[in-house]
């Protein structure tokens, strides 16, 4: 499954679990970090899919606003990709990693930390893989999108 698609089970497209501003947008604060603390919804033998978190530049759908990054953790195939979209078209879809972080029925935390010139995405404070920015204005990403089987327990 490719990024931007929605399987079976997780919110219909263009609405997100969880839409939230970023303030202020990454490239305004330096370094910025943003965290999901999070567990699964249900144990992944019932069904758990995936999620999906998405930093975006606005909520527009139509034209649609541009990705920055999206991650999406696969449970079934035990993949984490990550990719962007910008002006419509997506980008080459990243998979490798050192291992996959996700325990079904277990909390975890993601972090996503905007730095020139990428995103480093932690997973409970391990640090799982490198994104590089293939959006040119950093100020322009503004608001964060979460979706799919995830009980969301803190954002920050």
């Amino acid at each position: 499954m490719r990024l931007g698609q929605r399987s079976a089970g997780t919110s219909k497209p263009g609405s997100a679990l969880l839409q939230l501003p970023l303030f202020p947008p990454p490239a305004d604060r330096g370094l910025a970090r943003c965290t999901v603390s999070t567990r699964w919804r249900d144990r992944w033998q019932r069904g758990t899919r995936c999620f999906d978190i998405s930093l975006t530049c606005g909520d527009s759908e139509d034209p649609p606003a541009d990705i920055a990054i999206e991650l999406k953790a696969i449970f079934s195939d035990k993949q984490f990709l990550r990719n962007s979209c910008l002006s419509g078209e997506w980008g080459e879809e990243q998979s490798s990693l050192p291992y996959f972080p996700f325990i079904p029925d277990q909390p975890f935390r993601v972090e996503i930390l905007c730095e020139h010139p990428r995103f480093r995405i932690f997973v409970d404070g391990h640090q799982l893989f490198d994104f590089y920015h293939r959006i040119e204005k950093l100020s322009a990403i503004d608001t964060i999108k979460i979706n799919g089987d995830l009980q969301i327990t803190k954002l920050g």
